[in-house]
């Protein structure tokens, strides 16, 4: 579920929708690579990862893992690259 300042408030009603679907998992997520709307703080995520504290498995952007990427050919990848 993706949270921006429009829609923060919505929080308890959008849990309560999860709750019925029982999902495997949850994901709260803002936006954080450049675009229209600003990313919620860290905080603010917490307070809407809090109204889905009745779900087993929730994960929210902040929080979760990051796995390391390798591209598949490095040398082609930063050929491709733009200069600075």
């Amino acid at each position: 579920m993706m949270f921006v300042e429009a829609n923060k408030g919505c929080a308890a009603d959008m849990a309560k929708v999860a709750e019925l679907l029982s999902p495997d998992e949850v994901q709260i997520n803002t936006p954080l690579r450049p675009c229209a709307v600003s990313p919620l703080s860290d905080g603010e995520v917490n307070v809407i990862e809090r109204e889905f504290s009745n779900l087993k498995n929730v994960v929210t952007v902040y929080k979760a893992l990051k796995p390391e990427i390798m591209p598949f050919d490095l040398v082609e990848t930063l050929r491709r690259r733009p200069k600075l």
